[in-house]
């Protein structure tokens, strides 16, 4: 039997592309240039990710740094840990004895946790020259690259006897990593109803990805499983120290009307990555790629109804320039640019507890024949002068993709152009903590 052996990751890191039709590489552009986190605090999960205009100062690093400029003179913190839940259900196309379609098998299905934390600390102080000056500093989640993917492998009718009905081997791709960033606010309030913020971002992590093919010893004689086995390993680190710039401007019209504005610069960030293939040692290799992300533009509106309803609209529109994105190493890619619909609802219940509701909409810069849609809910309590909020979301997407590894690593029939289904589910969970232990003037 004739083994078709090749090398994974560098396949996997250059063949996938902005393709037409339904066809789509979403784990992988995920790998490879990473996916910004949503919505870290747990208020602005609640209210669909929007808050532009509405958020909270404690919201300020994620949203807008002007937000910093609306907070309570004295130092605060603000701490939060989130958990996300990832469900990808596989399922390759099977036919008839007539080679008519009769639906999709699932045969991969992978089950992923994912927690993360962030924390920042705050200063506001009441200066007559510029009426307000705050400060805030911290540890964010900005950019994640984590992507897990498992299967097994057998095909019972279409190998000798003894395999029938057995496992021939594992598959799997682990790709663990991502990108914080430490961010520098100042705000300041030059008038009573405008606040004006600038953001700057220092980024700092790395990424380490690993791409397996582990035949069972006992299924192949050992000549075979040498030439099946393959283990490639990537490792990612920053080649520079990349800064992230945001201006932020908040005005708000009277009691009930409040606008927002915000512009994130472009940035670049420039890996070393390094390439190694223990069963083909002479395919190590090491380069430096150079990734130009690019700028982005938001407006929020935020608006509160009369004291009967004791509520609050808020409603964001971010557009983000992808087709500037570029790949020093892949020239001829292509992004679409990408706007996102946010939108939430606050209202206020006795003892001032809110209950939220959220939802958003995102396009994709992959390809235009896809979204993705994010429903949200949460709500917030006080207990011993901590606010402790609480949220949660859900969203659902389809795409189609080629076989992850090709069933001829195993000597198997090769499904060729076939495409899977693939379904992805994914729960996020989010509690923030905030806190001003010290209030000046009280």
């Amino acid at each position: 039997m004739k083994y078709k052996k090749r090398i994974l990751f560098p396949l996997i890191f250059f063949s996938f592309s902005a393709l037409p039709g339904q066809q789509l590489d979403l784990n992988f552009s995920y790998m490879l240039y990473g996916r910004e986190v949503p919505a870290s605090s747990a208020r602005a999960l609640a209210l669909g990710g929007s808050g532009i205009a509405g958020g909270e100062a404690v919201d300020a690093s994620f949203l807008n740094p002007a937000l910093l400029g609306n907070g309570k003179a004295g130092i605060g913190l603000n701490a939060g840990f989130f958990l996300d839940h990832v469900e990808e259900d596989r399922a390759y196309p099977y036919y008839d004895s007539f080679e008519g379609f009769n639906g999709y098998g699932s045969y991969s299905f992978n089950k992923n946790w994912y927690p993360n934390g962030y924390g920042l600390i705050s200063y506001t102080v009441d200066l007559p020259a510029v009426n307000k000056l705050s400060l805030s500093s911290g540890f964010l989640p900005f950019i994640d690259f984590t992507y897990h993917y498992r299967e097994e492998v057998g095909n019972p009718n279409r190998t000798p006897d003894y395999k029938k009905d057995k496992i021939l081997g594992y598959n799997s791709i682990e790709s663990t990593g991502r990108l914080n960033r430490i961010p520098l606010a100042i705000a300041v309030k030059p008038l009573d109803n405008l606040s004006v913020g600038l953001q700057v971002d220092v980024l700092s992590g790395s990424i380490d990805s690993l791409a397996s093919v582990s035949p069972r010893e006992e299924m192949f004689p050992p000549e075979e499983i040498e030439a099946i086995k393959s283990n490639e390993k990537t490792t990612k680190t920053l080649n520079n120290t990349p800064l992230v710039f945001s201006l932020g401007l908040h005005y708000r019209f009277g009691d009930r009307l409040s606008a927002g504005f915000l512009i994130r610069g472009p940035y670049e960030i420039q890996f070393l990555n390094r390439y190694e293939n223990t069963q083909a040692p002479d395919k190590n290799r090491q380069e430096i790629r150079t990734l130009s992300y690019p700028m982005r533009l938001g407006l929020g509106l935020d608006y509160r109804f009369t004291n009967i309803l004791s509520g609050r609209l808020s409603f964001d529109f971010v557009y983000d320039f992808w087709s500037q994105f570029k790949d020093d190493l892949r020239p001829g890619l292509e992004f679409n640019d990408t706007y996102s619909l946010r939108t939430g609802v606050e209202h206020l219940f006795f003892d001032e507890i809110p209950l939220r509701f959220g939802f958003r909409y995102n396009s994709m810069r992959e390809s235009r024949n896809f979204s993705e849609s994010l429903i949200t809910f949460g709500t917030s309590f006080r207990f011993l002068g901590v606010t402790v909020d609480l949220s949660a979301g859900i969203s659902s997407q389809v795409y189609y993709q080629y076989d992850l590894f090709d069933d001829s690593i195993y000597g198997l029939f090769s499904r060729g152009s076939e495409l899977d289904k693939v379904t992805l589910s994914t729960i996020y969970g989010r509690l923030s903590i905030q806190y001003v232990f010290f209030s000046l003037g009280e």
